[in-house]
């Protein structure tokens, strides 16, 4: 269900917005530098395990310090894409300045300043640290570094999850948790096209190599086959060569050919399309040679098992 919000021009304005921002992504502090001339406006809404928020607001410094954290044991990340003003975020050692089209992810579990001085608009969305985890070997590279080589898919996430947040109520549960999967499959490859652009081994051509290969590598999931070996084939290089260009993108071949078969897995687990499909069969179009082995690492990698997925995606009428 969404929740609404707008304050305007009074103290009290502060204090309930103050508790709103607080409840959506842990308690903060909130400073508004003139209280009479501030507004907000705020939407939330649920999908699946992500929440997005569109946020509009005058100038305000918000501020989450440690003791912010004590009892707070929800670990939850933040994408942050900025449609209008400007924004600094910091935390850790970091700090980047925002402009339109650009975005940046944040620990909100985590100490973090943020402030901006002109009214600001941005399209947030608030995740279970652990459900970017499966597409990415380590996310929390990424807090606070400004992103914009991809500024056109920037926008056009930030308006798919902005129209899906108005229409939340009417999604099935069931195709609000593959959307889920989808959207943080969409900001894994934001994340992803920024670093290998900018940090594989400092090369532009072990980039390209590297898009080449993940290339071949997603048309070819569902091959049990596919190994380092048919990759540097298919990709021309040696397979030393494409240990060392995966290595500069923070992930081992094996690592990223497992959790894309098991991240498609869960959507097909997810889907309407693939309901009546048996869970081994999707084990077996996925890559996976054993169901019992697909079964194991689906578990390790989700904390849920195939089965339990499969059953909360199916609607209660057709249970029993």
């Amino acid at each position: 269900m969404a929740e609404y919000l707008s304050c305007q021009g009074s103290r009290e304005s502060r204090q309930r917005w103050q508790s709103f921002i607080s409840r959506l992504f842990g308690p903060a502090d909130i400073s508004i530098a003139d209280e009479r001339r501030f507004f907000g406006d705020i939407r939330s809404a649920s999908l699946g395990r992500l929440a997005i928020t569109r946020v509009r607001s005058s100038d305000e410094l918000g501020s989450r310090r440690k003791s912010h954290l004590i009892g707070d044991t929800e670990e939850r990340l933040l994408f942050v894409m900025l449609r209008s003003g400007t924004l600094s975020i910091s935390q850790g050692n970091r700090e980047c300045e925002l402009e339109p089209g650009t975005c940046t992810l944040f620990d909100a579990s985590a100490p973090y300043d943020y402030r901006h001085r002109v009214p600001t608009e941005v399209v947030n969305i608030c995740f279970p640290a652990g459900l970017l985890s499966t597409r990415l070997r380590d996310p929390r590279r990424y807090i606070a570094r400004r992103l914009d080589e991809q500024r056109g898919l920037n926008r056009i996430l930030s308006d798919f999850v902005e129209s899906l947040s108005r229409e939340t109520d009417a999604i099935p549960a069931p195709l609000a948790d593959r959307l889920a999967v989808q959207i943080t499959d969409m900001i894994g490859s934001i994340l992803e096209s920024s670093h290998r652009e900018l940090h594989i081994e400092g090369s532009a051509v072990q980039s390209a190599v590297y898009r080449r290969c993940i290339a071949f590598i997603e048309s070819n999931l569902a091959d049990p086959d596919l190994d380092p070996e048919s990759i540097a084939a298919a990709s021309g290089i040696s397979v030393r060569y494409l240990h060392s260009v995966f290595r500069g993108s923070g992930q081992t071949v094996g690592d990223y050919v497992r959790k894309r078969r098991l991240t498609r897995s869960y959507e097909d687990l997810t889907s309407d399309l693939c309901r009546r499909i048996a869970v081994k069969e999707i084990a077996y179009r996925n890559g996976f040679r054993n169901p019992a082995h697909f079964a194991n690492a689906f578990k390790l990698e989700f904390a849920v098992s195939p089965s339990e997925v499969r059953a909360a995606a199916t609607p209660a009428t057709e249970q029993g």
